[in-house]
């Protein structure tokens, strides 16, 4: 449905509907504005996380990118455990094992380099072995 056709339906609603949609599109108007305006007065740095929100500014989602003040952060995911850590503005290092703080020595997860700079990790457990 396009726009036209949208603001034809809205005008043969009730007067009360259309003044809440018209709320409703200004909240959101003001929401995106917010969100905008968050985003582009960040300050930048070595990590960020990016997300795909659907927040009406166009059709489909938009992909906003989040700063995170930090030389150092730690992913946790699937029991596997990786660290990054920015050196010196010389380099970075990848630390990773199966779960940090626990005791388990690196040995217990698997990186296999999968494609052109791509790396996955496993744990042992859910490597498939040959028989």
């Amino acid at each position: 449905m396009n726009k036209e056709e949208l603001k034809e339906k809205i005008e043969k609603l009730p007067k009360w509907a259309q003044e809440h949609i018209t709320k409703l599109d200004m909240q959101r108007d003001e929401a995106i504005k917010a969100l905008n305006e968050s985003v582009d007065t960040q300050t930048e740095s070595s990590f960020y996380h990016e997300e795909m929100l659907n927040t009406g500014e166009r059709i489909g989602p938009t992909i906003k990118k989040f700063y995170i003040q930090a030389h150092k952060m730690t992913v946790f995911y699937a029991g596997i455990c990786i660290g990054i850590t920015c050196i010196d503005d010389d380099y970075i290092r990848l630390s990773y094992e199966e779960d940090f703080g626990k005791g388990h020595s690196f040995s217990h997860a698997v990186m296999t380099p999968v494609s052109f700079q791509q790396l996955e990790f496993r744990t042992v457990k859910n490597c498939r072995t040959r028989d």
